[in-house]
Order: structure tokens, then sequence, then C-alpha cells
């Protein structure tokens, strides 16, 4: 029993990495699914994600058969205590994007994080290039901007950004914050990256802070800048027994990636 949540929030590593030693079970609606804990050491835990689907072979007879295949995808959680991260890597036979299996995870690890009343938010790390440059491009004719950021447990984040996020969750009892910014009569809005207060939302959210979506006068369909995110290129087959020096590296690359 915990006295207040200061303690429990200090715990809030362990009761997560409790949880990631015994892998819950992923559950798809429509596909069956298998899973195999590859590696499991101190904040790295890497698994492996397969999803049943049919496929038809060319027999000698010129006829067809249907066989089973199991493609599957690599997944790498680092329980780190500043920052929790999760890379997967790209295998559109398996599923059809990471962000689909981003939501696997969460939703098998959201049930068990519930008895300790934590909630799970995974958002993608962006590149702030592509995403200024898709300001630039449509500068003259963005008409709305929206920020729909979430307030975690992450110190070295939360740093970037000059609105305290933290206090305001905390003082108000909520999880996430959703700031739109509207222009007036259908002017476009001055978005530009020498603004602090914008730089600042930007900066937050590409580091995994939450997602910003821009309304763009003549398109229908919002972009977001969650469509750029990070990737990175690893061997797969070093992960299936990582050496300290391999883990170095994925330290460096999904914890100190370089904005």
């Amino acid at each position: 029993m915990f006295e207040n949540i200061e303690t429990l929030i200090k715990n809030k590593n362990k009761f997560l990495g409790t949880i990631l030693a015994d892998f819950p079970e992923i559950k798809h609606k429509k596909l069956s699914t298998i899973q195999k804990v590859i590696y499991e050491k101190h904040d790295w835990h890497i698994l492996k994600i397969g999803a049943k689907k049919e496929i038809k072979n060319n027999k000698p007879d010129f006829d067809k058969e249907n066989l089973e295949d199991w493609p599957h995808v690599t997944v790498i959680i680092n329980n780190h205590p500043e920052i929790q991260t999760i890379a997967i890597s790209i295998n559109r036979k398996a599923f059809s994007s990471t962000q689909v299996v981003a939501n696997l995870i969460k939703n098998a690890v959201q049930d068990q994080l519930y008895k300790y009343d934590f909630v799970m938010h995974v958002e993608a790390k962006f590149q702030k290039n592509k995403f200024w440059a898709l300001i630039n491009e449509y500068k003259e004719d963005i008409i709305a901007l929206k920020f729909e950021l979430i307030s975690p447990d992450m110190k070295e984040t939360s740093k970037i950004l000059s609105l305290d996020l933290g206090t305001i969750n905390k003082l108000t009892n909520s999880h996430k914050i959703n700031l739109e910014l509207n222009s007036f009569n259908g002017n476009a809005l001055d978005i530009n990256q020498e603004n602090d207060n914008i730089r600042s939302l930007v900066d937050y959210a590409a580091e995994g802070g939450g997602d910003i979506s821009i309304k763009i006068s003549g398109l229908q369909r919002r972009k977001r800048a969650s469509k750029f995110i990070k990737s990175v290129k690893f061997d797969e087959i070093s992960l299936d027994n990582p050496t300290n020096e391999i883990l170095e590296s994925l330290t460096k690359i999904l914890i100190c990636i370089p904005l």
C-alpha cells in the first residue's frame, strides 16, 4: 500500500517493469497473434509479435493451396526512469503500421496498469525538420493549428516546454491538453520557428509529448506531424542476443537521439 501520490509516482517504473517481465497477451480483434520475449535485462525488453496470415501457394499441378504464414515485427521497449521508449520494426505483411502494433501493446499493458491507477500514453516521435518544411510549404494557407499534448512523467522532455503541463494537469485532474489556434475570417495564421512559444510546443510534441494537426485552406483532411515519425536502421538479427555494445548503441539511438 502506498501512502501518497508522490510515492506512487516514484514507483511507476517498478510497476511497469513488473508488467513487462510477465508480458501480457497481445490481442488483435481480427487476427490471431503470437508473441515471444527474446531478451529481458535491466530496463530492456525485446519481443517478437507475429500475425497469422493466409497465403496461396502454387503447386506443380498448377493448382493452388492455402498455407499459414506468420510474419512478425520486432519490438524494443526501454523502461528508462526518465523516459520510456518503444521502437517497432516495419513489416506490413504482419501489421499495416507501427501504430497498430503500438496500440496493441498499449491495450495489453494498460489492462495491467489500471490496478496501479496509471494510464499509458503512446505517442510517436516525429521529425521536426519535416514538420517545419510542411509549415513553410503551406505558409499562406494554414488556417488552424491544433496541439494535442499529453503530460507524461518525462522530466527531460518536459524541460523543453515553457508551459508547465504537469502542474496544470495535476490541478485539473486531466491527462491531455488540446490547444488550437484558429485564424480570423479564413486568413492565414502566422506560424514560424522564431516564435519561442510555438517552437517549444513543437519541440515537446516531437519528443513524444503529443501530436499536431494542421488545417490547410482548400484541403479537406488535416495533415498531422505524426506522419513524419522518426525511424532508424538496425540489424534485427543482432537483437536476438544483444551485447552490451549493441545495447549502448540502442540507448544512443532510441533515448539520446538528436532533435
